[in-house]
């Protein structure tokens, strides 16, 4: 509990929405992806000396034919890489959502999980593989002509199978440690992997292996990177045998379900990077492939600089998610399109009219044959390629890779085809350009397209939190303009109060605070009690506390220029008078503006919780968080110890009538709170054909159109008692419940008016604020309906297609509910 004496206090952040909060997680998640940057651009650096020194160490050791066909079988069993079924990074998006929620002790049961399922997807496709390799005639397929080779080409290829077997479940190491932002680290392992293939690639020359060998002793050293990467992220993380265990039935459920979101597209990106070099050798042979991997290699280089930043924004952007920041990912996702244009593909065309001369000098002169046509290409190639990878991994880390699955699986189809054909004329430079058409025709307008859909469900599910974290003003402006409106106003202070009563806040809200504003009037004297309300709350409480004092001020001020400094013009001087002996704060989730309001009063004592020291929310249980933070404000300003009862809210000024009907309060704040309308005509049809009730919809003034529409709905369908209970203001709202019968209502002020009625009520509840303002309830005569998903208390950023905490509550639990409670 926070407990200030003195006249002026200092801001408090919200619980999850203050926008000082939301600064905080986008500085931290913006310092993780420069981190990963810095340290990516030095390990990468050696990464790449590594890798393009052992071309000419390769070549010298193998040749052009075997080195070419090693290149085809690394291609081939990265092809096979798609075999995981986007389990790893299915795995990688929901350990990032579980640290976004800093649920940290699920991430050991998701790694697990993950790992056991690819290493039995590994094992399998080795008992599979190693039958079809001996039968596979590879001379023949790959137009190998050096005999040595074609003999030791099957062996080779179990050689790299064993290697692709043993290397799935290992590569979930690299997802686990962008999950965690932590891609530098993944780049310090993966360079000495890259390393460690130098040394043994130089090394195999002296030895003199075969080629089976050759293949095994190359691969090795990034298996090992892997699992000192496993090791070392484990060990970051804390992890302790204790902790290791399986993901629940319901993980593996959400597991396996967005992993098959993510199998077409990783499908899709399997072949795009890695079939080119398969089908050239297939229709070329395998020394065309040596051209292709040589000039693919310095190209890569491009793709490594721009994947330095993207990896980090896929966890950053599931994570932003998670903490509903959407502001910060679409100027992510602009900045990255906008470094793609400029950082890589103007270089990378600068990069191709100079790449012959850099290959002669790299891998000597004549080394190496370039096809007339192939480098500008490849150069075209990585440019579609990188241009594409902004929005792609936009789309991987916000989860929406359904349909973006469909169009990477049909262009994978469309290419093949197209690389065969031209191929199969025009040698590698015709497999590369039905590689170029089939991108540019199908996969980077269909990326885009769906990019631009997802983009628009952003913008249009902002929500008044999310807006909060989109600053006009600048910190270094804003902080000083705060504190300028900040503090008491000047003046005598000469009116007393015993207790001043902060609730500034919607009436719902106000209706929970009932029970603990009414021990703070009972124990210091209503009249010796100040109450700070909102226009939004005043009638109410003009009735409930007619002799105490009120001050009434706007229920909410979001900008600073356009509300928050009108509001201090206008009502800041009203508090010149007033000194209060302690003030306690029922507003619990707090902007800049109700800091500053509370700063206008002067008082020796303030009690108020902070963040912190909210409850614990746990929407499993019949229990409000915002009732046991008003009952801890309450024991501590009067110095005993409350029952939860003690401060339940019930009504004095208003008299419930047994009444008759059936009322029904469809509408939120909030529409992801609604009543699925589907769900609630079907309930309320049922409902009439059992039950000769009035139903009569009630909501605001504001909600008329809609209430009307609905009305007319459930006439159509038949409900004839269906009619409308005329929106009035909040006291004529509270009148209604009064006089009902029965409530059916969404998550809101009708369901806590009605429970403080201790009215028969269904309540139907989703899963935004589930266990924050409700459950609750005055007996058994209430009952709140819900469907616990995993992403319960997502604050109503709902990132599915729909809202399905509401929409799987089917119509007749509503039913049954109703028929449970009806007296």
């Amino acid at each position: 509990m926070s407990i200030v004496k003195g006249g002026r206090f200092t801001h408090a952040a919200r619980v999850s929405e203050n926008p000082t909060d939301l600064a905080a997680q986008r500085q931290r998640r913006e310092g993780a992806i420069r981190t990963t940057f810095i340290a990516s651009v030095a390990v990468r650096v050696l990464s790449a000396f590594c890798s393009l020194a052992q071309v000419p160490l390769a070549l010298a050791f193998l040749g052009t034919e075997a080195f070419g066909f090693w290149i085809t079988l690394t291609s081939t069993t990265l092809l096979l890489s798609a075999a995981d079924l986007g389990l790893g990074l299915a795995m990688q998006n929901q350990v990032a959502e579980a640290l976004g929620r800093n649920q940290t002790n699920r991430t050991p049961a998701l790694f697990l999980t993950t790992f056991l399922g690819l290493a039995v997807i590994g094992g399998a496709m080795l008992a599979l593989g190693i039958p079809l390799a001996r039968l596979i005639d590879w001379g023949d397929l790959f137009h190998l002509t050096r005999p040595e080779l074609v003999t030791g080409a099957a062996r080779g290829a179990i050689a790299a199978l064993v290697l692709f077997s043993i290397g799935l479940p290992l590569a979930a190491a690299t997802r686990l440690a962008n999950a965690c932002q932590w891609g530098w680290l993944a780049a310090i392992w993966n360079a000495a992997g890259v390393a460690g293939q130098l040394l043994v690639i130089a090394c195999a020359g002296r030895i003199g292996t075969s080629f089976a060998g050759f293949v095994l002793l190359a691969g090795a050293p990034p298996l090992l990177a892997n699992v000192g990467l496993l090791l070392h992220t484990a060990r970051r993380l804390r992890w302790r045998w204790a902790d290791l265990g399986f993901a629940t039935p319901q993980e593996r459920r959400v597991l396996l379900h967005s992993s098959w979101d993510f199998c077409l597209p990783q499908v899709g990106a399997a072949f795009i990077y890695n079939a080119a070099a398969p089908i050239i050798s297939a229709v070329a042979g395998a020394p065309a492939v040596t051209a292709y991997n040589v000039v693919q290699r310095l190209f890569g280089l491009f793709g490594q600089l721009q994947q330095m930043v993207l990896t980090p924004l896929w966890p950053a952007y599931t994570e932003a998610l998670a903490r509903a920041d959407a502001d910060w990912i679409l100027a992510s996702y602009r900045r990255s399109l906008r470094g793609t244009l400029l950082g890589i593909c103007l270089p990378l065309v600068f990069a191709a009219a100079i790449l012959p001369w850099i290959i002669a000098l790299w891998t000597g002169a004549g080394a190496v044959s370039l096809p007339d046509g192939l480098v500008w290409l490849l150069c075209a190639w990585n440019s579609l390629l990188a241009i594409s990878n902004a929005p792609a991994y936009l789309l991987g880390g916000l989860g929406r890779m359904r349909r973006l699955g469909l169009i990477s699986f049909g262009g994978s189809v469309f290419t093949a085809v197209g690389m065969l054909a031209f191929g199969s004329q025009w040698g590698a430079n015709g497999v590369i350009a039905g590689l170029v058409t089939g991108y540019l025709v199908i996969m980077l307008p269909g990326t885009f397209y769906e990019t631009a859909a997802a983009l628009r469900a952003l913008r249009k599910n902002r929500t008044p939190v999310r807006a909060a974290g989109r600053r006009l003003l600048p910190d270094s402006v804003r902080r000083p303009v705060l504190r300028l409106l900040s503090g008491p106003p000047r003046g005598r202070h000469n009116r007393r109060f015993s207790a001043g009563i902060f609730k500034v806040d919607r009436l719902g809200d106000f209706v929970i605070a009932l029970g603990a504003i009414r021990r703070m009037t009972e124990h210091f004297g209503p009249d010796r009690c100040l109450l700070v309300v909102s226009t939004v709350a005043e009638p109410l409480a003009a009735l409930e506390f007619p002799q105490t004092p009120r001050i009434v001020l706007p229920v909410t001020a979001g900008g600073i220029v356009r509300e928050l400094v009108p509001t201090a013009w206008r009502h800041r001087r009203r508090f010149a008078d007033v000194n209060c002996e302690t003030v306690l704060c029922l507003r619990h989730q707090r902007e800049s503006y109700h800091d500053v309001v509370l700063s206008w009063l002067t008082a020796d004592r303030l009690v108020k919780l902070a963040p912190q020291e909210y409850p614990a929310i746990d929407p499993e249980h019949a229990s409000s968080a915002e009732l046991e933070a008003h009952r801890r404000v309450v024991t501590s300003t009067l110095g005993r110890q409350f029952s939860l009862a003690e401060v339940l809210p019930k009504f004095t000024a208003f008299a419930p009538s047994a009444g008759g009907g059936l009322l029904v309060c469809p509408f939120s704040i909030d529409p992801l709170r609604d009543i699925p309308q589907a769900t609630l005509l079907s309930a309320l049809n049922e409902w009439s054909r059992a039950h000769a009730e009035d139903i009569r919809f009630s909501g605001s003034t504001a909600d008329l159109p809609r209430l009307e529409a609905l009305c007319r709905e459930a006439r159509a369908l038949g409900i004839t008692a269906a009619g409308l209970a005329e929106p009035t203001d909040a006291v004529g709202f509270i009148q209604q419940v009064a006089g009902a019968k029965i409530v059916l209502t969404a998550d809101s002020a009708g369901a806590h008016i009605a429970t403080a009625f201790d009215k028969p009520t269904v309540v139907v509840q989703g899963g935004g604020h589930a266990g924050v303002f409700g459950p609750w309830r005055r007996s058994s005569c209430q009952i709140w309906l819900q469907h616990r998903l995993p992403c319960y208390g997502c604050v109503d950023h709902c990132t599915e297609t729909e809202n399905f905490c509401l929409t799987r509550i089917p119509s007749g639990q509503i039913v049954a509910a109703l028929t449970a409670v009806s007296p």
